[in-house]
């Protein structure tokens, strides 16, 4: 091979070697004992020079792939660059690197640094394994579970059974967390009071949760929990004030019958009530002929209405009230008991 092709070869690895490494690496170094290294021109380089530069400069990248590597270069691009290098040499310069089996196949290296790395990781593991060493433990598994049979031999057997052993201790607590997850994942996005025990259940469990696995909630499922927590009350507000209107009864005080076929009628005021509901009819059983106002206040307890001539007319009073439910943002009525019937005859 002439000067000129040596020249490029040198320049390649050499410009390689600085990007993909940052080896700090000099032009020319003197084999005389005691002289200082001598910086050269491409012109005074002989061919032996050039050979030997090369060498040395392959050598040394394949000496620094462990030390590299662990400045987190990967160690495939290592091989890489190493293989190349050694590859652009011919066959003379080949039988001159100390170790060139190292580098006759990039899988080789690769291999080796993966059981390095996998061995790193489960080394690095503390003793006393929790919830917040899953993600790595599951990392470490992966790595693994994606080595060759060759590289997983690298591993130490009692490596492998310290993983083995830290999966086991954490994926209790790992399921714990799924199953929370899982419950508040399942409620739905409309909440109604129907949901509250799924959500004290799910409440319950995140709640029973240690610290370090509560940090593996997802948030967006925290939030939804609390806002259906938050549903769930308004939902109860709502109810009782419901409940507490239904139950309001009110009583007629007097139906009395005035000329010109009307009737006025009073009732006692129930200052929780929004209105009255005023419904008569000259049948008892309101089935039929059925005659309705209303009044909006709380303070109007009477109503003058118009009744049928020469018959009875039966009459009744309600109370209602307009309830808001924060969880719907709707607004619904709600009405009281009826009142006992009153009977009234138009003069």
């Amino acid at each position: 091979m002439n000067i000129r092709k040596r020249l490029i070869i040198l320049s390649i690895v050499m410009i390689t070697i600085i990007a993909f490494t940052g080896i700090n690496v000099p032009v020319f170094a003197s084999d005389e004992p005691g002289t200082a290294t001598a910086s050269v021109t491409a012109s005074e380089l002989t061919s032996d020079d050039i050979d030997r530069i090369i060498n040395e400069y392959v050598q040394n990248l394949i000496n620094d792939i462990p030390a590299l590597s662990k400045l987190g270069i990967k160690a495939e691009d290592l091989a890489k660059i190493a293989s190349d290098a050694y590859d652009s040499l011919p066959q003379s310069q080949k039988d001159m690197i100390s170790d060139p089996e190292f580098l006759e196949s990039a899988a080789s290296v690769i291999t080796q640094f993966k059981s390095i790395s996998v061995t790193d990781l489960i080394n690095a593991l503390p003793e006393s394994v929790t919830a917040d060493n899953s993600s790595t433990i599951e990392k470490i598994r992966k790595a693994y579970d994606s080595m060759s049979g060759d590289q997983k031999k690298l591993i130490d057997n009692s490596l492998i059974d310290r993983l083995i052993e830290a999966e086991k201790k954490v994926s209790g607590k790992i399921d714990a967390v799924k199953d929370v997850n899982s419950k508040i994942t399942k409620l739905p996005s409309v909440i109604k009071l129907d949901n509250e025990a799924a959500v004290k259940d799910a409440r319950k469990a995140y709640d029973a949760l240690s610290p370090a696995q509560k940090k593996l909630i997802k948030s967006a499922n925290l939030t939804k929990l609390e806002k259906a927590e938050t549903s769930i009350s308004q939902w109860k507000e709502y109810k009782s004030a419901a409940d507490a209107a239904a139950k309001a009864a009110t009583k007629i005080i007097s139906a009395k019958a005035k000329k010109g076929g009307k009737a006025v009628i009073s009732w006692k005021q129930n200052s929780d009530a929004d209105g009255y509901d005023i419904r008569w009819s000259t049948d008892k059983k309101f089935k039929k002929a059925v005659k309705k106002a209303k009044t909006n206040s709380s303070a109007a307890v009477k109503k003058t209405i118009k009744i049928k001539s020469g018959k009875k007319n039966y009459v009744r009073v309600r109370t209602f009230k307009r309830i808001a439910n924060a969880a719907t943002g709707e607004t619904k009525t709600t009405y009281g008991k009826w009142s006992k019937i009153k009977t009234v005859k138009a003069k």
